[in-house]
């Protein structure tokens, strides 16, 4: 697979790259003894084993980083220590934390969490990491990560603060897992609740030097290299019917974990704007909705009742109702017909001139294939934290939402539990299986077919990586004030519109356009700019070689 650049255009990424999908599973040797593969064929194959493997591999340094955050959140301070090598360093700003027993007792005393793991009673610590741009490196046995650390912390009645950094990591492949090899946190602003964020430093113009970057702009759409002969010579070919179908189930399951990835997001934008329709659209008719304690809301029906007690829908002009999606780890099922994903949420509610709340939740979600496509199945979010936001969670602290008058849900709460300051944090689903099949249908299709049919999965499977990749790139880029690294994300002919202001069409035209309203001086001392993004939606062409993103 010949790997070229991402570009971008307007809100969309588009990509000269990657792509397809076809179910496969066990499929009988008898099916390749009647069609032996040719030497070109052998080839292609193991170029698509060392190309899906570091699909997989992308996949799995993004599910390590949000399995950390969680992990973090929850207090489960040793289980995080266990997701460094064994020779790991964690660089907190200016302190160096060196091996097994130095970064856990840093993560204890970094988490607030009691000495046998698990939350403190009346203390917060909420961590969440997102806009991610991941490389593999050649080998496949390491790779490098750029993200944005987000972390709330809170003694109830006394104080609550946040804190913003980038996370710098370098992962490496220890016994056929990934892990961390450093953590690099760069501290950059921090602040009470009611005073405000502030820059950490003190900044001069000599200050104002980014946290150093692991990717050139140019490289950012190709998360991983080209494959090379050596690397696909290595893949044992012996048994290539069993290769080819194993390759075939993998990609699958990748997909569908994207997918579902998709979908849980998607939701997330029609909860912000009140859709009901579209949101109760995304549930299997047999569904279920389950928030806080207002108990469970069952079948489209009642999941349309559940919705509507927080309005008729859609959005009103004064409010505003944002569900920010965070962090997914999802876990397939070994048949690969349904699925759980844990991950976070951010609330953001409130009436102009009127109240306003914020909250933290945790959702694990159930989901279910049918015909094909991926819904919701159960859905269960879990309030972690719920406050006045004027007052802000040190000062006030609300229990769990309950049914509104009216709206009695169809079954009590399947879980009993209290939000902060309680401790509660709901639990972890256990590590998906990628290599199991999914069904027994024989594939009998020509090998040519299944080859290039794989071929175009794995592409697609590399282009939403790649597109993230290059929309996070973006946002960074932003964020320091580097216009000719923004630009070169752009395609040749590429346009960028901004709100208010129109459109500019042509990379060199975008470069421009900012340096005349910037200037070319960086950014500047003692300032904050976030251009951080989050919640991705990512539609990928038939083909792979294009794909729009949605982001927040």
């Amino acid at each position: 697979m010949k790997a070229r650049h991402l570009l971008i255009m307007g809100m969309g990424v588009l990509l000269q790259a990657c792509g397809p999908a076809s179910d496969s599973s066990e499929n009988s040797a008898a099916l390749l003894q009647d069609e032996r593969l040719s030497v070109e064929q052998q080839s292609q194959l193991q170029h698509l084993a060392v190309a899906l493997q570091q699909a997989e591999d992308l996949r799995a340094v993004k599910r390590l980083e949000h399995t950390m955050a969680q992990y973090l959140s929850a207090g489960r301070w040793r289980d995080a220590a266990e997701l460094f090598s064994a020779d790991a360093t964690f660089i907190d700003s200016t302190q160096r934390y060196v091996g097994s027993n130095q970064i856990a007792a840093r993560l204890q005393q970094l988490t607030g969490a009691l000495p046998g793991q698990g939350l403190v009673q009346g203390h917060l610590f909420e961590n969440m990491i997102l806009s991610p741009v991941i490389n593999l490196a050649e080998s496949g046995e390491d790779a490098q990560g750029r993200w944005r650390s987000l972390s709330l912390s809170a003694e109830h009645g006394e104080s609550a603060h946040w804190h913003v950094a980038i996370n710098q990591n370098h992962y490496v492949k220890e016994d056929g897992q990934w892990k961390f090899a450093e953590l690099h946190h760069h501290a950059l602003f921090e602040g009470d609740y009611a005073a405000g964020w502030r820059n950490i430093k003190d900044e001069g113009p000599d200050d104002v030097a980014p946290v150093p970057f692991h990717y050139d702009v140019r490289m950012a759409g190709i998360p991983a290299p080209e494959v090379s002969a050596v690397q696909a010579a290595a893949v044992d070919v012996a048994r290539p019917e069993e290769l080819l179908a194993s390759l075939e189930v993998r990609a699958r399951r990748l997909l569908d974990e994207d997918a579902i990835v998709n979908l849980q997001n998607a939701y997330g934008y029609y909860l912000d704007r009140q859709l009901w329709d579209d949101a109760v659209e995304l549930f299997h008719p047999q569904g279920s909705l389950e928030f806080g304690q207002a108990g469970v809301y069952q079948g489209h029906a009642g999941i349309r009742r559940g919705l509507e007690q927080f309005g008729a829908g859609p959005l009103p002009a004064d409010e505003v109702f944002d569900h920010v999606q965070l962090q997914p780890v999802v876990t397939l099922s070994a048949d690969g017909q349904s699925a759980r994903a844990r991950g976070s949420e951010i609330q953001m509610l409130g009436e102009h001139q009127g109240e306003s709340q914020f909250s933290v939740a945790v959702y694990v979600n159930d989901y279910r294939k049918q015909d094909g496509v991926w819904l919701l199945d159960k859905v269960h979010t879990y309030t972690r934290l719920l406050s006045d936001y004027q007052q802000g969670w040190a000062l006030d602290a609300q229990p769990p939402p309950v049914a509104r008058a009216g709206f009695a849900a169809d079954a009590p709460p399947s879980v009993a539990y209290q939000a902060f300051p309680a401790s509660f944090a709901p639990g972890f689903p256990e590590r998906s299986v990628i290599g199991v099949a999914g069904g027994s249908a024989t594939n009998d299709a020509p090998i040519s077919a299944r080859l290039d049919e794989l071929a175009r999965q794995i592409r697609v499977l590399h282009a939403y990586s790649g597109t993230e990749n290059v929309a996070n790139a973006y946002g960074y880029s932003i964020d320091e004030f580097l216009w000719d690294d923004m630009a070169d994300l752009f395609s040749v002919d590429g346009w960028k519109e901004l709100s208010n202001v129109g459109r500019y069409t042509g990379r060199e035209r975008i470069r421009q356009s900012v340096v005349d309203r910037y200037g070319r001086g960086g950014r500047r001392a003692n300032s904050m700019t976030f251009h951080q993004k989050t919640q991705p939606v990512i539609t990928v062409s038939e083909d792979g070689r294009s794909a729009s993103i949605r982001t927040r």
